[in-house]
């Protein structure tokens, strides 16, 4: 059966291959055409944008395509490998590889030839930003981005947008300068217009994990390599619309603009499905407010819970409306929960993980102001707003989903997690409480500068907790008695490896809540048992093996930290530099993706496309990098 099997594979293949190569070229990466600059924000909000020409680019090497993705949005045929083929590289080229004729460059008529010259315009959006000492957004919006347009896959619309396509005159770095700025100049903070490969590795690194995981997000569709370190990064998703699209026209009480860009937010989210707004729902202001409320409650329970630290501020400018994260330039997925960490911007320090919640419901306090002014035709101040309906249902959301996502850490399915949330809710807050007691424990030092910022480190690795205990009792499952744990070994089990000497006595009261936690965690686990609509369970060990295998994934090892992503991603540099071919870089990318998206038993054979030295080497360092950081920011 097995041999049956690969030689129907491999004809289908075959198959695959002959009608692709049946098909003119011109009609396979069509679809790559509308790319082509023209976007309905354009038509819908006529002063939400600058329209700048672009010009190809003479030289520029796909460094990656996501095909996955491609597929997805109906950019390549379903069937065609996954193989940059010559033609796929040139239309990648033909419509990514590019940049901006800025106000510099016509200024000084920078000589940019007639033939490399592309038709029409791309636009650099206006939206609301806090790097810009105007907080009304008259000088904001993207400073080194152009969008290239939507395509149209199915039923669903995406938009995608490339940067490091030059310097736009809403860069933060040409407001400081009052002045245009040459592309690449690099006398202003956030005034080159350019990116950097590490920087957009990393961002494809993160953002495909995070979608493997459902985490919303960005994604990466392709990287090109100019040269020099720098590079072309071109992200997709269905909506890159922000809030501080919105807040812009708030901000400035443009009523006419405001209608045009929310009504266009909402049309987009309908058309894709993500929203529904009933006829008879009364004001559909309501009900994207209503969207917006549950979703970013999820939202940020997910970042709560998985220790990402994204720099939500009342701006509303590093997040997408959907909700979901956008610009990963300051985002770090942490080891151990590192509350107190902040990034140095420049000139500010940032939020910290504590924080998002509260800055959250800043952005929903503004929507609810936005909403209100649509509705009312006059806008009040935004303290009329701190006791809105919609922040009192965002606390009871998004304590919810903190629990449930906090029960499936600790092996339950979401069937499971939701029930036991209903069923035996005082138990299940009871652990959550204690748990996370514990995880925000913080060192007796003062906090440190970072290479990147300050933080003051955590000193319990909590997420080691429920993998021992669960392991414990699938090793005694089968005894008619389950004995007690040895608390002083759990201690030692959860206790970080950077813990200093005075973090690392033992008090009792530590060891009263371990005792305490790791009960109750075993009285939920029969509690599963007990309840028979959870699904075929009832055993004692067929739960008990089954907890054990997801939160040992939940808490998996090799988990990737931002210091750790940072590293990894030089590693593979080094390597390109020193001649790795761009289509194996893309063969260790993915390969990252798969092996932090899935259990590792499942991706059996994977490393089995790992060849030759150098790749092998490169593999085994990125492994140690994952270990070493595996605690860190």
């Amino acid at each position: 059966m097995k041999g049956g099997s690969n030689i129907r594979t491999k004809v289908s293949k075959v198959q695959s291959q002959k009608r692709l190569k049946a098909r003119p070229q011109s009609d396979i990466f069509s679809r790559f055409d509308q790319l082509n600059g023209d976007h309905p924000w354009m038509q819908a909000v006529p002063n939400g944008f600058v329209a700048y020409p672009v010009r190809r680019l003479k030289s520029g090497t796909v460094l990656y395509f996501n095909f996955k993705l491609a597929k997805e949005m109906g950019l390549v045929p379903k069937d065609h490998p996954e193989k940059l083929t010559l033609p796929l590289k040139e239309k990648i080229l033909e419509i990514f590889c590019q940049q901006i004729i800025n106000e510099y460059d016509r200024e000084r008529r920078t000589p940019a030839s007639n033939e490399l010259q592309k038709e029409g315009e791309f636009m650099a959006t206006r939206y609301l930003q806090l790097q810009h000492k105007n907080k009304r957004g008259t000088t904001s919006g993207d400073g080194r981005s152009i969008w290239n347009g939507v395509v149209k896959s199915g039923t669903k619309i995406w938009d995608v947008s490339s940067r490091g396509t030059g310097v736009t005159r809403l860069a933060p770095g040409a407001v400081e300068a009052n002045r245009p700025l040459k592309t690449g100049n690099r006398q202003f903070g956030y005034g080159c217009g350019l990116a950097e490969l590490d920087e957009l590795i990393a961002t494809l690194l993160m953002s495909e994990t995070f979608y493997n995981h459902q985490i919303p997000t960005e994604r990466t569709l392709a990287i090109i390599d100019l040269g020099h370190g720098l590079g072309i990064g071109v992200r997709a998703a269905p909506n890159l619309i922000r809030p501080a699209h919105l807040f812009i026209h708030l901000k400035q009480n443009n009523y006419e603009s405001l209608k045009s860009a929310t009504d266009y937010l909402i049309d987009r989210q309908i058309k894709n499905g993500k929203w529904t707004v009933q006829a008879n729902q009364g004001n559909r202001y309501d009900a994207m407010l209503g969207h917006l409320t549950l979703g970013f409650a999820q939202f940020v329970a997910r970042l709560e819970r998985e220790y990402i630290f994204h720099w939500l501020d009342w701006d509303g400018d590093n997040v997408l409306a959907d909700p979901g994260i956008i610009d990963y330039g300051s985002l770090r997925q942490m080891g151990l929960r590192h509350d107190q960490y902040r990034y140095d911007d420049i000139d500010r320090y940032s939020t910290n993980l504590n924080e998002q919640k509260s800055k959250a419901k800043v952005i929903l306090r503004t929507f609810a102001q936005l909403v209100d002014f649509l509705k009312c035709g006059k806008k009040r101040g935004l303290d009329a707003f701190q006791n809105a309906p919609c922040l009192k249902l965002f606390d009871l959301e998004f304590d919810k989903w903190c629990t449930i996502y906090f029960l499936q850490q600790a092996g339950f399915d979401e069937d499971m997690s939701i029930t036991l949330y209903k069923r035996v809710p005082d138990l299940v807050k009871d652990l959550y409480r204690s748990y996370t007691l514990l995880e925000k424990v913080k060192t007796h030092r003062k906090a440190l500068t970072v290479a990147d910022g300050v933080n003051r480190p955590a000193i319990f690795n909590m997420r080691r907790l429920f993998p021992f205990v669960a392991d414990h009792l699938l090793k005694h499952c089968d005894q008619a008695h389950i004995p007690a744990m040895d608390l002083r070994v759990l201690f030692k089990v959860v206790l970080a490896k950077k813990a200093t000497r005075r973090d690392r006595k033992i008090k009792k009261s530590l060891l009263k809540r371990l005792d305490h936690i790791s009960t109750t965690y075993q009285i939920l686990i029969g509690e599963v048992c007990k309840n028979s609509k959870v699904g075929p369970f009832g055993n004692l060990r067929r739960v008990a093996e089954r907890v054990h295998r997801q939160t040992s994934w939940a808490n998996r090892a090799h988990r990737m930290t931002g210091n750790s992503v940072t590293i990894v991603v030089d590693e593979i540099l080094q390597a390109f530099k020193r001649g790795l071919p761009p289509e194996k870089v893309q063969t260790i990318m993915d390969l990252f993706v798969r092996t932090q998206s899935y259990d590792l038993s499942q991706l059996k054979g994977q490393l089995t496309l790992l060849s030759g030295k150098e790749m092998v080497g490169l593999w085994s360092s990125i492994q140690e990098v994952l270990s070493e950081y595996s605690e860190d920011i």
